[in-house]
């Protein structure tokens, strides 16, 4: 189980989490005939990825937590780190998420920076990828930041790097 507020792991029958010292909220899934078709039918929700997630050999939990969310930052504002999370933390899903993340803004941004060239249209359609682009980097560091992935509006379906 895990922390609604920080996204910390909590062990089960804990009432107040390790980590920020949130109440822990009984989770107990309540299941309605009525609606059970329907979310049979309905599509598969995206993988949500927490920090706490990608254990590190060697460190705390605290410490994991801190490591593994400077190198999903590092990815937006750090290039070189996206070729290096790729190479060497295939096996962190959360990392990973973010560094396809960070590629895939990275891409649009070159090549909005490529359209940007042609006069007038290019100037509006280059001008307005950037912003769109800028916008979903703020977001996805911010939910780095708190431990959480963040599924990009319209960019989200893309993956470029396999976890």
């Amino acid at each position: 189980m895990f922390c609604n507020k920080c996204g910390a792991q909590i062990e089960d029958g804990a009432k107040f989490c390790p980590v920020c010292g949130a109440p822990v909220e009984a989770q107990a899934p309540q299941v309605n005939p009525g609606t059970a078709i329907q979310e049979a039918a309905s599509p598969v929700p995206d993988e949500v990825y927490y920090a706490a997630d990608d254990e590190m050999q060697g460190f705390t939990s605290l410490q994991t937590r801190a490591l593994v969310r400077i190198l999903a930052i590092g990815a937006y504002v750090f290039l070189p780190l996206i070729i290096l999370n790729a190479i060497f933390m295939k096996d962190k899903k959360y990392i990973m998420h973010h560094t396809n993340n960070a590629l895939v803004l990275t891409i649009f941004i070159v090549g909005a920076s490529i359209i940007f060239v042609i006069p007038i249209l290019g100037w509006i359609v280059g001008g307005v990828v950037s912003v769109f682009c800028t916008v979903m980097m703020i977001l996805s560091i911010i939910a780095a930041a708190k431990g959480r992935t963040y599924t990009m509006k319209i960019l989200g379906k893309i993956r470029i790097l396999k976890f």
